[in-house]
Order: structure tokens, then C-alpha cells, then sequence
């Protein structure tokens, strides 16, 4: 819980990208751990969705950040002004990643957080559980914000040079994260 917690917190003030997503990083490993605590085959099984989903978020997330640092020489979400004008894809794909970072459905980060939940519902920890959709709802607040400033008007819109190898990439994540929040069960069943 105070995991949970203290990394949502902290990430809820940082105008930086890198360490909104390290922050974050802390609040999900809160989330994973909440698994471990179930103690049978059921945490498992959501420890190993979680791990999935989080880790394709996140490496798109990560991958974006340094494309972001390498090219404007900032991590500062004011750099995202614009995106969406300027690199509608990337945008989006950006966006999805952010959202199902967020666990919002019908990403794969939604489900993982749902499955998670039920879980430890089942084994009676119903405190611990509000606890993890409060903190949850404090994770939508900042990760909604960059998808805000990507989609504002800007005088100086950003301008990323995307390749196309690292646009299929950010794609082959994107299309991960939707999938597993249509069929998550493509996981529960090889697990």
C-alpha cells in the first residue's frame, strides 16, 4: 500500500517525463506485489498478466522518452505541445501506451490491474483493494496530462524525425497492448 501510494504521489508532481515514469514504476511495482500476497495460483497468474502488460507499456513508453531526449535534448512534457499535429501516429501510439499505463480499458493495462483486483477480492483483501483503485485513480491524473499537452496547440509544435523501424516498433507495442486488453486470456491460458 504505502508503495502504491508514494510512487502515485510523487509522480503527480513532476513535470519531467523521466521521472514521471520512474516514479510510476514505483506504484507499479506496489501493484505486483499485491499479487504475491494471494498466494496461490490465481496471484500468479495476475503477477505474470501484470508483468506483460506493464512491461509492454513501459517499454514503449521508455523507448518514446529516449527518442524525446535524444532529439530535443529535454524530458520536459511541455516538449509534447503539438505531437499530435505534428506526428499524428506517434501521437497515438504514445497515447495508448500512456493509457493502458494508466490501466484505463480496453487496454491490456486495465485488465491486468481488473485481474489483479479480483484476486486479492477473492482472498478477502478488500482494503487493500480500495486502497489500489484509489491510488489508481491518482496514476490516470498524470498519465492523462502528457496526452493532454500532445494534444495542444502550440506556437512551437514538437518535431520528432521518426524511422520507420521505430514507428513499426511503437506499432507492434501499441498492437500488443490492444490485444491483451481484448484478449487477455492469450496470456491466462499459456500461463
Amino acid at each position: 500500500a504505502v508503495t502504491m501510494i508514494f510512487g502515485n504521489l510523487m509522480a503527480v508532481s513532476q513535470t519531467s517525463l523521466k521521472r514521471l515514469f520512474a516514479y510510476s514504476s514505483i506504484a507499479h511495482a506496489g501493484y505486483m506485489l499485491m499479487a504475491i500476497i494471494a498466494c496461490n495460483d490465481m496471484g500468479a497468474r495476475s503477477l505474470i498478466l501484470y508483468a506483460y502488460a506493464y512491461s509492454a507499456a513501459s517499454i514503449g513508453a521508455f523507448a518514446f522518452l529516449i527518442i524525446l531526449i535524444n532529439q530535443l535534448q529535454t524530458d520536459h512534457q511541455d516538449a509534447l505541445k503539438g505531437l499530435a499535429y505534428s506526428n499524428p501516429l506517434l501521437a497515438i501510439f504514445l497515447a495508448v501506451i500512456l493509457i493502458s499505463l494508466a490501466g484505463i480499458p480496453p487496454t491490456a493495462g486495465f485488465f491486468a490491474k481488473y485481474y489483479l483486483f479480483t484476486t486479492l477480492i477473492s482472498q478477502g483483501y478488500v482494503g487493500l483493494v480500495i486502497i489500489a483503485v484509489l491510488s489508481s485513480l491518482i496514476g490516470v491524473y498524470f498519465y492523462l496530462r502528457p496526452i493532454i499537452f500532445m494534444f495542444q496547440h502550440s506556437n512551437v509544435e514538437t518535431k520528432l524525425k521518426i524511422s520507420q523501424s521505430s514507428l513499426a516498433f511503437f506499432a507492434l507495442v501499441t498492437l500488443i497492448i490492444v490485444i491483451l486488453g481484448f484478449m487477455p486470456q492469450l496470456i491466462i491460458e499459456i500461463i
